[in-house]
């Protein structure tokens, strides 16, 4: 009875002490800076106490930017968001605390294209778990700020696999579904036993507190309405389901490929139907060219005897008018080289000379 009374005073004098006031927003962001220095551990345990403090002031947007912006470069990210998401899911967190568990998972949600909606909650199951194939099959690549040495390799691996499975985690604790969570926690932690090697040179928290976490969820996750059999059940369901689904979209497939080797018969007998109209256009064309070159040297061969035949004619018609006009010319310097010219045959001479000028233009006219 004694022991009961003084647990009663003990919880009395508890619940008496007076709540420890919260700091100014500045204090706040002086201490979070402050755990944000290092990136092990011990400093994401003072990260997430100083976020459940909070501050005296009433959040603002101004606020949470520059307590995500800080956070957005902060090398142990990722372990912080576990922790809060883990806070989110199975306890209590605070309501700037579930600001920023909401920032870092919806941030993560976008670098690993976690697929937040479906077509129906029917599928979600068979969704995450291909999300999470195709993921994991993936080459791995840095999602985040990390500064491990230079020089190993190895370790720089190690950080970006423990970064991805950390975002993978948080991702997933956003299903409300036990049996989503707990396939997909089983899924994460077989991937970690087979990526785990006894060479790592790593210095990151040893791999025992991964599974610890993992097979929590998995615990934790449990089904409040299901027993082993009605889980044997569901899964069987859903197995017969997705054959079903599978034989519909295999019969799906084969009528394509009918119809797609149908199309392409067609296709190859249009081809050689074209190829057989270029070649016979194509003769056509080679046989047109030879007539076009025939037609060619033709003419040259007609234009050539047309120039020899003008260059005689116009010759001829030189010799002609210059044997006619030098014998007026003559005659006409006769009847005026003397004493007594002879202007009446002169100007007879003349008007010759003009007469036979003017049936040249007209023979000219009448060509």
């Amino acid at each position: 009875m004694n022991d009961k009374a003084n647990k009663a005073n003990g919880n009395q004098k508890q619940s008496a002490r007076p709540k420890q006031k919260k700091p100014g927003y500045t204090d706040f962001v002086v201490r979070l800076r402050a755990s944000c220095q290092k990136s092990d551990d011990k400093a994401v345990k003072k990260v997430i106490k100083v976020l459940k403090a909070g501050f005296s002031e009433r959040p603002e947007k101004e606020h949470l930017k520059e307590v995500t912006d800080l956070i957005d470069t902060w090398p142990a990210q990722t372990d912080l968001g576990v922790q809060l998401a883990l806070t989110a899911r199975f306890g209590k967190a605070s309501g700037f605390q579930g600001q920023v568990h909401a920032f870092l998972q919806t941030k993560f949600m976008r670098l690993t294209d976690f697929p937040v909606s479906t077509r129906s909650e029917l599928h979600r199951l068979e969704t995450l778990t291909e999300w999470l194939t195709n993921v994991l099959t993936r080459k791995p690549k840095v999602l985040f700020y990390r500064s491990p040495a230079e020089d190993d390799v190895h370790e720089k691996d190690e950080n970006t696999k423990r970064e991805l499975l950390n975002a993978l985690i948080v991702c997933i604790l956003y299903e409300k579904d036990p049996q989503v969570l707990r396939t997909c926690a089983y899924m994460l932690l077989s991937e970690r036993i087979k990526s785990y090697t006894s060479k790592s040179k790593s210095k990151l928290k040893p791999d025992h507190e991964l599974y610890k976490l993992l097979t929590g969820i998995i615990s934790k996750a449990r089904p409040s309405q299901l027993n082993r059999a009605s889980i044997i059940e569901v899964t069987r369901n859903e197995l017969e389901s997705k054959l079903g689904r599978t034989q519909q979209q295999l019969m799906e497939m084969t009528e394509e490929a009918v119809k797609a080797e149908k199309s392409v018969s067609d296709l190859t007998s249009k081809l050689d139907n074209a190829n057989s109209e270029i070649s016979d256009r194509g003769k056509t064309i080679d046989s047109l060219i030879s007539e076009l070159e025939a037609e060619k040297q033709k003419y040259i061969a007609l234009e050539k005897h047309m120039t020899d035949v003008s260059a005689a004619e116009l010759a001829k018609l030189k010799g002609t008018i210059r044997k006619r006009i030098s014998h007026e010319v003559e005659e006409l310097q006769y009847c005026l080289d003397r004493e007594d010219p002879n202007i009446e045959m002169a100007l007879g001479r003349l008007t010759n000379i003009t007469d036979f000028i003017k049936s040249l233009k007209e023979t000219n006219k009448d060509d």
